[in-house]
């Protein structure tokens, strides 16, 4: 059971509390800057026979016995709005680069020591969906294309291992990509999927 409880002036999400029957077992605080934008998430998560005394709690600065407490940052682009980074108390961070539409084409990932842990790239076709992927995680970089139909329906994907480093864009510049494995699927005239197929596998299936 989840309760919430939202600001009686500006009616933006205060709070929100998790129960195990009667039991508390979590709880999520929320702030929020002039903007009504969220600026800070705090969670605790509570062991249900622990937390006698905590049900009564509005924030979470009260709480006396809780297991975990993970809370985030989020900072905004001043002059867009879009998030910019969000940073958690460990001192992980996500950040976002975007095009002019304000679609995400770069996000970043670091340790609490500020090293880059993976790093995924998007391309868009001209009717703003995904054509294409770039992901690097630990010295091993994965290179998606996605084809769609007149209908904007996916029919196909392609996954490939690509040998360059987390600093090389593949999206914008071309890369040479080493053998991998597609997908493909067909639809009757309602919409639904009646055929798949995956090279890898080396199997086609009707539905």
């Amino acid at each position: 059971v989840v309760q919430k409880k939202y600001d009686s002036t500006t009616d933006f999400p205060k709070f929100s509390k998790s129960y195990n029957g009667t039991m508390l077992t979590g709880f999520t605080g929320y702030q929020h800057d002039d903007l009504g934008r969220v600026k800070r998430v705090e969670k605790a998560v509570f062991d249900p026979e622990k937390n006698s005394g905590n049900s009564g709690i509005e924030s979470i600065n009260s709480i006396t016995s809780p297991e975990v407490i993970l809370a985030k940052d989020y900072e905004y682009d001043s002059g867009t709005g879009v998030v910019k980074k969000v940073e958690d108390n460990f001192g992980r961070s996500t950040e976002n680069s975007y095009d002019y539409l304000n679609r995400i084409i770069k996000t970043d990932r670091r340790d609490a020591d500020g090293v880059l842990v993976s790093r995924i790239r998007t391309g868009y076709d001209s009717s703003g969906r995904v054509e294409k992927r770039q992901s690097w995680s630990k010295d091993k970089t994965v290179f998606s294309e996605y084809f769609y139909d007149t209908f904007g329906r996916e029919v196909a994907n392609c996954l490939y291992t690509v040998d360059v480093n987390e600093n090389t864009d593949c999206i914008n510049s071309g890369c040479t990509l080493n053998n991998g494995r597609c997908s493909a699927k067909m639809y009757n005239t309602g919409g639904q999927v009646i055929w798949s197929a995956d090279t890898e596998m080396g199997q086609a299936s009707q539905l």
